[in-house]
């Protein structure tokens, strides 16, 4: 009985069927890695950088005297805050005027809020008699 040398696949035919059967099993040990070390490589496109703040605006001034009223031209107000609701008092005249009437002395900030997202801020005093 002679031996014959076995008949063998051709070269890498045998490695790349191995790799073949291998490499979804790889894919998922890599993918799982990842997952449990914590790091944002899968999730990269959906992590949000810090954006810049605008710079705030400066508040514009208002005086008022007692008794007397101020119109103010707002385009679209939206919305609308005093900080000391007894220093004056805010009233809606239509979506582009605000009637801004003092109650009593002392200062106040009145903050406005516009339908295109902007914001304004006024100082407002109110003089003593």
């Amino acid at each position: 009985m002679a031996l014959e040398p076995q008949q063998h696949a051709p070269d890498g035919y045998l490695d790349e069927k191995l790799r073949a059967q291998w490499r979804p099993v790889a894919v998922v040990v890599l993918g799982m890695g990842l997952v449990l070390s914590g790091t944002n490589v899968l999730r990269w496109r959906t992590v949000e950088l810090p954006r810049a703040e605008a710079p705030k605006a400066e508040a514009l001034a208002l005086t008022l005297a007692p008794g007397s009223t101020h119109e103010l031209a707002v385009p679209e107000v939206m919305r609308v805050a005093v900080g000391s609701p007894g220093v004056v008092d805010v009233h809606l005249v239509d979506e582009r005027k605000l009637k801004v009437e003092p109650l009593g002395p002392g200062t106040t900030t009145l903050l406005l809020w516009m339908r295109d997202g902007t914001q304004r801020t006024y100082t407002v005093s109110v003089r003593a008699r």
